[in-house]
């Protein structure tokens, strides 16, 4: 099979070196964070995820996804990601 190429033109990747200091940054929580680790770096599936972080499956599914939904939109917008510890939630 013969694959399709364009010759001359750089692989697609996204450039962005600076960060505007008036865009606001994307908060990503710490259990949203924990919740993308477990998944996409220590391999886990749902139930031992869920279970590591005492929470229903239900309920991982929806921080891991409100996860990524946060880190996409900072990718494409170019925006920065800001981390927020829980003791820094509750001030």
């Amino acid at each position: 099979m013969r694959r399709c190429r364009r010759r001359g033109r750089p692989p697609f990747y996204f450039r962005h070196y600076s960060v505007d200091q008036s865009d606001e940054a994307i908060v990503l929580y710490e259990h949203e964070l924990e919740a993308m680790k477990l998944i996409h770096l220590d391999n886990r599936t749902i139930e031992e995820a869920s279970l590591m972080m005492g929470l229903t499956k239900t309920t991982f599914w929806r921080i891991l996804e409100s996860g990524r939904r946060k880190v996409t939109k900072a990718l494409v917008e170019g925006k920065p990601i800001s981390i927020a510890r829980r003791d820094e939630d509750q001030r």
